[in-house]
C-alpha cells in the first residue's frame, strides 16, 4: 500500500465518521499504510467499507485487519463448510479426500473411524468444529505474526517518530 493509498482510505473513513473529520489523520494514514501493507489493497478497500458500514466508531488497525482476514479467509473453510465436507465422505472402507488440510488434520483429532462408526454423531461434529476453529485460529495467528515480521522495520521506525511526536508535545 502506497502513502496515496493510505490517504485514500483514511479520507473514505474520515468521510463516514464526522466526529473525526476536524482531526490531523496523517499520522494515522502513515500507520495504516506500515500495519497493512502486507494486505492486497482491494481487500483491505472491501474491509474499510464493510466496517464504515458496520461500526459506530472509526475503525483501529486491528479491526480493519480482522475484516480483511475474514474476507480473505485465509483460504481456509469455514467450520461449517469443513464439516460439509467431511459428511459426505464417511465411508470406514475409503480414504477421504478434503480440500484444505486442516480438515484432515481435525478428522483426526477426533478420529476418522470414530466419526464413522458414531451412534451421536451430533457430540462429535461439536468435537470437530471445536478442534478445527482452534486449528483455524492457530493458522490465522501464524500468518498474523509472519506478516508482522514482514512490516517490523518500518513499523518501529514509525514508532519511534509517534514517541517523539508525542514525547515532544508533552513538554
Amino acid at each position: 500500500m502506497t502513502t496515496q493509498e493510505a490517504n485514500r482510505l483514511v479520507a473514505v473513513a474520515v468521510a463516514a465518521y464526522p466526529s473525526m473529520q476536524d482531526r490531523d489523520l496523517a499520522m494515522t494514514a502513515r500507520v495504516w499504510e506500515r500495519a497493512l501493507a502486507d494486505l492486497p489493497l482491494a481487500v483491505v478497500e472491501r474491509a474499510v467499507l464493510k466496517l464504515i458500514m458496520t461500526r459506530k466508531f472509526f475503525p483501529a488497525v486491528a479491526e480493519i485487519r480482522e475484516a480483511a482476514e475474514s474476507l480473505l479467509n485465509n483460504g481456509h473453510p469455514t467450520p461449517e463448510e469443513a464439516w460439509g465436507e467431511v459428511m459426505p465422505q464417511l465411508n470406514p472402507y475409503r480414504a477421504p479426500q478434503y480440500s484444505d488440510p486442516l480438515i484432515h488434520r481435525a478428522v483426526q483429532a477426533v478420529g476418522y473411524l470414530s466419526i464413522c462408526m458414531s451412534e451421536h454423531l451430533g457430540v462429535e461434529r461439536a468435537h470437530f468444529l471445536q478442534i478445527y476453529q482452534a486449528f483455524l485460529r492457530r493458522a490465522d495467528d501464524t500468518a498474523i505474526n509472519e506478516s508482522i515480521e514482514k512490516i517490523a522495520g518500518p513499523a518501529k521506525e514509525l514508532l519511534l517518530q509517534v514517541a517523539g511526536r508525542l514525547g515532544g508535545s508533552k513538554q
